[in-house]
């Protein structure tokens, strides 16, 4: 079974979740300080917004095929196929396992992007 930490992915009736748990133990004490640092929250809106620029500057053809349905305590989005479901893990677990590459992004970020109804 293939590892897409930070994420996890379901699989069901013909929709294809990406979900980051931002609050639980294990993504917070990894992820907090990094955003922390920045001036960002961490939450899951914060996720959203830099997950949204990532795509934008990475693979900017898949934004069209995603939808959000995040939260506070954590990012949820749905892919319109298991093709795009992986493609997007393809871009975006290498950044948010390199925590320098990361904070480059976070660097970067507009903050109008990363936070709730961005």
């Amino acid at each position: 079974m293939a590892n897409y930490f930070p994420f996890t992915i379901s699989d069901y009736k013909g929709t294809f979740g990406i979900v980051a748990a931002v609050e639980s133990p294990e993504l917070n004490s990894r992820y907090f300080n990094i955003f922390s640092k920045y001036n960002y929250e961490g939450n899951g809106f914060a996720w959203e917004g830099i997950i949204k620029q990532i795509l934008e500057k990475l693979a900017p053809d898949l934004l069209t095929h995603v939808e959000y349905d995040t939260l506070e305590g954590g990012f949820y989005a749905y892919a319109d196929s298991k093709d795009t479901q992986l493609r997007i893990l393809d871009v975006l677990v290498p950044v948010f396992n390199d925590d320098q590459v990361l904070e480059d992004y976070l660097s970067q970020a507009d903050p109008s992007q990363m936070t709730a109804g961005a």
